[in-house]
């Protein structure tokens, strides 16, 4: 009982702990259904891919429950689900697991009469038919894209099943295509280099003009993770802020 009281967390890769609240009572969830990946991103926090433990569907179910029950008692009629990365929440060896998900959330909601979106983040490696499914199924998805291929394809290299590594510009930017295609709502989160931070307006540029996005969140690489093992480096803080 004790134990299950501790949630742990990481700050500079390394464990601490904090207490739990003996009833928790969400006005929202967010799941991390897998710590898996199909990048190896050089500035990556989480260290992707190194670990490939995911969530099971009976915990992601209890998750969901927890949620419908506190908006219930708290009469709270709209509610979102946001899947989170840890990994890529939406890798294909992983898909069973938001398919049935999505059906589970979508049926509770129809039940409890309560409206649930359904938000995700994405490095958008995806297929055709995944897309086809998020843009029929979720509210919203946040794009990782890096700027311009040349500064995305030295950051954010897709693990191939040869086990070599890519650029994968061309292939995300083929799925943000076809959201547009079906005008779906999606916005981006981009990673800046120090050589990108150099170009900034270009790269604020290239978002504006090539995409249809609702929404850009810029942040600088951050010395932790696998930052550390590949030394991609970011722009002065300090230069970033101002």
């Amino acid at each position: 009982k004790n134990k299950e009281k501790k949630i742990i967390g990481y700050i500079n890769d390394k464990p601490f702990k904090f207490d739990c609240p003996k009833k928790i009572e969400p006005t929202s969830l967010v799941l991390m259904p897998t710590l898996d990946c199909n990048y190896r991103c050089l500035y990556c926090y989480a260290r992707s891919g190194e670990k490939k433990k995911s969530m099971s569907f009976e915990l992601a179910k209890k998750s969901v429950d927890l949620l419908i029950d506190s908006c219930k008692k708290n009469k709270i009629i709209e509610t979102s689900i946001m899947l989170h990365g840890g990994g890529e929440p939406f890798l294909e060896s992983n898909w069973d697991f938001i398919e049935n998900l999505v059906s589970y959330v979508e049926k509770q909601a129809l039940i409890n009469n309560i409206k649930i979106s359904l938000n995700g983040i994405t490095n958008g490696y995806l297929s055709l038919k995944q897309i086809n499914f998020i843009t029929e199924h979720f509210n919203q998805l946040s794009i990782s894209l890096d700027g311009p291929k040349e500064y995305h394809d030295k950051q954010r290299l897709h693990l191939r099943s040869d086990g070599k590594l890519e650029g994968s510009f061309d292939k995300v930017m083929n799925s943000i295509k076809e959201f547009d295609k079906r005008a779906f709502d999606y916005g981006f989160r981009a990673t800046l280099s120090k050589e990108g931070f150099q170009d900034f307006t270009r790269f604020i540029d290239f978002f504006r003009t090539e995409t249809k996005a609702t929404g850009l969140n810029v942040e600088p690489i951050y010395s932790w993770g696998r930052q550390k093992n590949t030394n991609v480096m970011g722009p002065n803080i300090e230069d970033f802020a101002k």
